[in-house]
């Protein structure tokens, strides 16, 4: 009986050994087991898509999958790069792979049509976006104008082509003349400013104040299709400040004609302040802090409390148009 329980024994001790030997046992080293594999990334998004000639519309962003692109009448091709943010993801570019970094020629259909551009994008794990870029190619009905420009002067809104105005353009009360200049997006298009043929022409203003209109007419290559640009020049009308300190301290940020907003650190000691501001155009008049005052001369002294102090307001109102407020916030120390 003896031998019979030292035959199980034995065998159920090789049994567990084998058990172990194998990496089954319980005890076994669990770092021998295979790690689980890396998921396929799912990342079929652009970081960048530029086209050679025109600007996509909108501006490109990776969620945005649609443009548009206008390309003057003469350009036949245009170069197409796409990079995928993720580089484990593949892109093509209408059907062809291509290097990423490495530019696609896209011929263009004929003047006057649309060429669709199809970029694809394929993740790692297959997922896939296509981005969509649609061509237009001016025709002989092109009657636009890329720039337009008032010598000297300050406009208001910025041009661009889809906008034909009225544009607004403040110049000082010393200017006597401008120089108006026009692009025309078709080299075949007829351009007249005030009623005369060209693309520049020099404009005498009135006295100011004064609002000179200026018309500038583009006609197409069809001789059909027009379209005219408007421009107000305000002789006048300039409501800028070239200048602007604070005696209790510096402005933050740094003065900009084109910046209205500011503020001031001003220590506790300091319980008033004045205001300089210089106009640009002498002939505008000037109010701080609600009181007359005099370009380029120091306010009235205004008195500080501690923390933070109400609006200062700067207001610029020219001989015509509309005024012009800069406002600087100061807060004293405790």
């Amino acid at each position: 009986m003896g031998t019979h329980l030292f035959s199980r024994h034995t065998t159920w001790t090789v049994f567990v050994s084998l058990l172990v030997a194998l990496g089954l046992g319980a005890c076994s080293d669990v770092s021998n087991a295979p790690a689980p594999p890396t998921p396929l990334s799912p990342d079929a998004k652009l970081s960048s898509l530029t086209v050679s000639s025109g600007l996509l519309q909108p501006g490109f962003l990776p969620d945005t999958l649609n443009y548009t692109v206008d390309v003057l009448t003469s350009v036949a091709s245009v170069n197409v790069a796409a990079s995928p943010q993720n580089a484990t993801a593949t892109r093509t570019i209408n059907g062809v792979a291509t290097p990423v970094g490495q530019e696609e020629l896209v011929p263009l259909e004929a003047p006057g049509s649309i060429t669709t551009i199809r970029v694809v994008v394929t993740a790692q794990n297959n997922s896939q976006n296509t981005y969509i870029i649609n061509v237009n190619r001016f025709g002989a009905n092109n009657a636009n104008l890329t720039g337009l420009t008032v010598t000297p002067g300050s406009w208001s809104p910025t041009f661009t082509t889809a906008n034909t105005g009225p544009y607004s353009v403040d110049v000082t009360s010393s200017v006597n003349s401008v120089t108006v200049a026009a692009t025309k997006s078709d080299s075949n298009a007829t351009v007249y400013i005030n009623g005369v043929l060209g693309t520049s022409l020099p404009i005498t203003l009135p006295a100011a104040p004064s609002t000179t209109p200026v018309n500038v007419l583009v006609i197409a290559q069809d001789g059909v299709t027009s379209k005219t640009y408007v421009v107000n020049v305000n002789r006048g009308g300039v409501k800028d400040l070239q200048g602007l300190t604070v005696s209790a301290g510096l402005l933050s940020p740094t003065f900009s004609a084109t910046t209205t907003s500011y503020n001031v650190a001003a220590p506790n000691a300091t319980a008033s302040t004045t205001v300089t501001a210089t106009v640009l155009d002498s002939t505008a008049t000037l109010t701080i802090n609600n009181l007359p005052a005099t370009s380029g001369l120091p306010s009235a002294s205004i008195n500080l409390i501690v923390g933070q102090n109400p609006s200062i307001p700067i207001v610029v109102t020219p001989l015509i148009g509309i005024p012009k407020e800069y406002t600087v916030i100061i807060t004293r120390a405790p």
